[in-house]
C-alpha cells in the first residue's frame, strides 16, 4: 500500500472512531455511573453568599485571603449535606467556609455587551451551613438551615432529558425562589461540564434580568418533576442562552 494510501487509511480509521465514541448509546454511558436511580434531593434555588478562606499564614493565625461571592443553592440531601454554584470558583486549597442565604435587592440586566448581576445587601450575619469543599462541579458543604416546605424530587438521569422546555428555579427578587421557564436545544453527553445548552424563554425572566446573570449558576433545572441539572455558564454572545451541568456530575 503506497504512502498516500496508508495515511487515507488511518484519516478514515481515526474518523471512524471518533463518530463510534460520539454515538455511544447513553445507556452504555450511564450505565457507568454510580448514581442511585431512585435518589431523592430537596430543591435549592436560594440566593446564597459564599463566605471562604483559601490560605493561612505562616504562623497558621490570620486568615488570609478571604472571599464572598454570590451564587445559588442546587440541592440539599436528606442527610443535611448540599452542593451549589455548579461549577469551579479557582480556588487553590480551600480552608474553612460559609453560606448564607440572603434576599435580592435588586438585579442589573444583561445587555448585549455585559452580563448582568445581582446585587445584595450587606451585613448578613446568621450562617447557614458550611463549606467544606470546592470542586470543578461547585461548592459542597453542611447545610444548616430549615428543610420545611422544600420540594423533595427525584434525580432524573442524562438519558431522561428531552429537547423540550424544561423549568429554572432561582430567586431574582426578595427571598422568592420561582420556576421560570427554559428550552433544552442541546444535550452534550460525554462532555464532562457543558452539558446542557439551554435557551431562557420565560417572559417574565427577560422582563427582570434579560437573560442569566451572574449569581444564578448553580440554580436547578427540573423536566417532568425530576431535577436532571444545574445553570453552570452563561453564553458569551448571548445572555439568553447557556449551559447547565449534569445533576448526575455534582453528585
Amino acid at each position: 500500500m503506497k504512502k498516500g494510501h496508508i495515511l487515507d487509511f488511518f484519516i478514515i480509521l481515526l474518523a471512524g472512531i471518533v463518530i463510534f465514541l460520539y454515538s455511544i448509546p447513553v445507556s452504555i454511558y450511564i450505565k457507568n455511573k454510580t448514581v442511585n436511580l431512585k435518589k431523592e434531593v430537596y430543591l435549592g434555588g436560594d440566593n446564597i453568599v459564599l463566605d471562604y478562606v483559601t490560605a493561612i499564614d505562616d504562623s497558621a493565625v490570620a486568615l488570609t485571603n478571604n472571599y464572598a461571592t454570590v451564587g445559588t443553592m442546587t440541592y440539599i440531601s436528606k442527610d443535611n449535606s448540599y452542593a451549589a454554584v455548579a461549577h469551579d470558583l479557582g480556588t487553590d486549597g480551600l480552608r474553612s467556609g460559609n453560606i448564607y442565604i440572603v434576599p435580592v435587592h435588586s438585579v442589573i440586566k444583561s445587555t448585549k455587551e455585559k452580563v448582568g448581576e445581582k446585587n445584595i445587601n450587606l451585613g448578613f450575619t446568621n450562617s447557614n451551613g458550611s463549606i467544606l469543599s470546592i470542586k470543578d462541579t461547585g461548592v459542597y458543604g453542611e447545610y444548616s438551615g430549615s428543610l420545611d416546605n422544600r420540594k423533595l424530587l427525584e434525580i432524573g438521569m442524562p438519558s431522561e432529558i428531552k429537547l423540550s422546555e424544561a423549568l429554572i428555579y432561582t430567586n431574582i427578587d426578595g427571598n422568592e425562589v420561582k420556576a421560570y421557564k427554559i428550552l433544552i436545544e442541546k444535550v452534550y453527553y460525554i462532555r464532562n461540564t457543558h452539558n446542557i445548552y439551554i435557551k431562557i424563554i420565560d417572559d417574565e425572566m427577560i422582563e427582570k434580568t434579560g437573560g442569566i446573570i451572574a449569581g444564578m449558576s448553580g440554580s436547578p433545572i427540573v423536566q417532568n418533576g425530576k431535577i436532571i441539572g444545574a445553570l453552570s455558564h452563561v453564553d458569551d454572545e448571548n445572555a439568553l442562552y447557556g449551559y447547565g451541568l449534569f445533576i448526575t456530575n455534582m453528585i
